[in-house]
């Protein structure tokens, strides 16, 4: 049976509903609803259904009630129906195991909208919410306090999504449900918190104040109370911006303020999540805190940069004091990057100031924080080459925001919320095919989209350039385009239109792992790649690698995490299309090589000129049939081509 009382009381068992006419059959059910699973006294169900009215046999009263309402769950449901209320000891219960109401379902979907703080799961629950609970149903005691508890859970579902819909950027809608949440409990304090920061952030400053007024003159009058702590403070933050905006305007104006951020991009799907884990650090009270910051780390072409002025451009008008951006050059192609001190005195002039000649670099940074303390000012920090370089540029100032992208992740820099990203789910990597390429293309060949999203890597970048140049050629087909990116010596040259490049962002960083000041381990890292291409294999093991690097240590040594992404057992990993590509380019041939440590031995080759060691390899790479004893067939596109020259394995040692 199917109950709900979040509105008028419905009725549903199997494909019929029931309506209870009759006002005493409704509490009495109602009643039952409240506490099912339990034995509800004779007594309790005489005082809900007539109170001081009772009448001179209540236990008989009762009993001709309940066989009323078991005769018409019976009239629609059968036996099983009337099976519903049971009669116990002193009293009746109604099986909760048979029973689903739209309350418990309410309070269910609250569970993962409290988890994820997003506007789809907060709506998802109150699409269940239908209305006053029991409204159609003479109110008890126990009806009352049920509805008052669930009346309280809708309450902090309404805050909960208006705090989501802050963390969105959309004010609007925040302010328009805990409007209406205030009419109903006016003394809610974290509503009015919402509502003031809502009005806020659509520059409607006066109205939040004002907002604030009224608060606090209800509150001295009917609690003798004062508002809160975090109240207070964002009181003193809208005074504190009034006097800005509000005072006298300087004879010779300043500049504008600077808004520097690059467009928006038009596209940006599959990074709900990560926007919404952005928006929520930006949106923390850190009223008595530092700036909060965000680090964006990720492989090149993820889309960090994208996601990022997403996120600045949706939050912008919290920053009425300027939006900065600045290219770091911690990975751009043929550049050094950026020294923190050019880039403090770059922030500065962006601010209409000028540094102090002859300044000692760390003045130069406090008089940088000195510049920001008064301001709301966002930093979008793109490409940091590392943490130190991004560190001189904090302010120290909670009404200012950084968000930095990087493809390292710069763990140390302190309370960063990081949000690492990877490729795509299929399904937006089809999304972004079929929004640039349209007509249909992505519907037309399925199979072939969802090869060719796999090819890109399901990588922003290479599916952008892919759907760009498909759409500048009408002509060709997504099975067409499949196929030239399965070829592994033009799956680059597929990959570049104008000034977008797949091999320029692996290219920058290959170099930038091969630098005179690069460490040990990027080095290493360097060689790895390298040797990838010498063997051009769909995976690699640990002791393949070992042998390809000439490595003496064990399989944690640093190149392996830092080329190889993990795959479905410990010691066999995987490289992207892209990336395998990218290795086997004549750019690799051409390194400089050192001398050669150790020449190739005959001796390490099997009888079919392989190396003894690859067994396990091959063994991985096309698995046996273990029950029919045969070996998979693997197209000869991805079949592992075994190196058995002297001469090749000759350069491998050397590189």
């Amino acid at each position: 049976m199917e109950i709900g009382f979040l509105g008028p009381l419905k009725i549903r068992l199997g494909q019929h509903s029931l309506g209870l006419s009759a006002k005493k059959d409704r509490a009495l059910l109602a009643e039952l609803v409240v506490h099912a699973g339990q034995t509800v006294s004779t007594d309790h169900l005489a005082e809900a259904l007539w109170g001081s009215r009772q009448r001179v046999d209540p236990v008989n009263a009762v009993q001709v009630r309940v066989s009323r309402l078991r005769r018409q769950l019976r009239a629609v449901a059968g036996p099983a129906g009337a099976a519903l209320v049971q009669t116990r000891p002193g009293g009746y219960e109604l099986v909760a195991d048979h029973v689903w109401t739209d309350a418990r379902a309410y309070e269910a979907a609250l569970v993962p909208a409290a988890e994820s703080k997003t506007i789809e799961a907060y709506d998802r629950a109150e699409a269940i919410w239908r209305g006053e609970p029991f409204s159609d149903v003479p109110m008890t005691i126990c009806l009352a306090a049920e509805a008052t508890r669930l009346q309280e859970l809708r309450a902090g579902a309404v805050e909960g999504r208006a705090s989501a819909a802050l963390r969105a950027g959309r004010p609007a809608e925040a302010v328009a449900s805990t409007t209406a949440l205030l009419k109903r409990y006016p003394l809610r304090e974290p509503s009015h918190e919402l509502l003031i920061t809502a009005l806020r952030d659509l520059g409607r400053t006066p109205e939040a104040l004002a907002a604030y007024a009224r608060l606090r003159e209800t509150l001295a009058e009917e609690l003798g109370t004062s508002p809160s702590s975090a109240l207070r403070a964002l009181h003193l933050e809208l005074l504190r911006e009034e006097e800005t905006h509000g005072a006298p305007a300087p004879a010779h104006p300043s500049a504008p303020p600077p808004a520097q951020l690059p467009p928006s991009p038009m596209l940006l799907v599959g990074r709900a999540p990560e926007l919404a884990a952005i928006g929520e650090k930006l949106m923390a009270d850190t009223f008595h805190g530092a700036s909060p910051i965000v680090v964006i780390s990720g492989m090149g072409g993820v889309g960090k940069t994208a996601l990022a002025l997403s996120a600045a451009h949706r939050w912008a008008s919290r920053y009425p004091d300027g939006q900065l951006f600045l290219r770091l050059h911690g990975s751009a192609s043929g550049l050094d990057p950026r020294d923190p001190t050019e880039l403090v005195d770059a922030v500065v002039r962006s601010l209409d100031a000028t540094l102090p000649p002859h300044r000692h670099p760390d003045e130069a940074e406090g008089f940088l924080r000195s510049l920001l303390a008064p301001k709301r000012v966002l930093l979008v920090l793109d490409d940091a080459h590392s943490a130190a370089q991004v560190r001189t540029l904090l302010p120290n100032n909670p009404r200012c925001a950084v968000i930095v992208t990087s493809r390292r992740r710069l763990g140390t820099i302190e309370d960063a919320a990081h949000v690492t990203l990877g490729p795509l789910a299929r399904h937006a990597s089809l999304a972004i095919l079929d929004a640039v390429i349209g007509t249909g293309a992505v519907a037309a060949e399925p199979d072939a989209s969802a090869h060719v999203a796999e090819l890109c890597g399901d990588l922003p970048l290479a599916l952008r350039v892919t759907a760009a140049r498909l759409a500048g050629h009408p002509g060709r087909s997504m099975s067409s385009v499949a196929e030239r990116l399965a070829a592994v010596n033009q799956r680059l040259d597929e990959l570049h239109l104008d000034d977008l490049s797949v091999r320029g962002a692996l290219a920058v960083t290959y170099r930038g792992l091969g630098r005179v000041d690069a460490s040990p381990r990027e080095q290493e890292a360097a060689r790895a790649l390298r040797c990838l291409g010498s063997v051009n294999l769909p995976v690699y093991s640990v002791p393949l690698m070992a042998r390809l690097m000439d490595a003496t240590e064990g399989p944690e040594r640093p190149w392996i995490r830092w080329w190889m992404s993990h795959c479905s057992t410990k010691s066999v990993w995987t490289t992207t299309p892209r990336t395998a590509s990218f290795a086997t380019t004549p750019e690799k041939s051409r390194e400089k090589r050192p001398p050669l440590h150790r020449p190739a031995k005959r001796s390490d080759e099997g009888s079919s000129g392989t190396p003894p060691w690859s067994a396990g390899v091959r063994e991985r790479c096309c698995p046996r049939d273990r029950s029919s004893g045969v070996a998979c067939r693997t197209p000869a596109t991805t079949r592992p081509r075994w190196p058995t020259s002297r001469r090749h394995w000759h350069g491998v040692t050397e590189s």
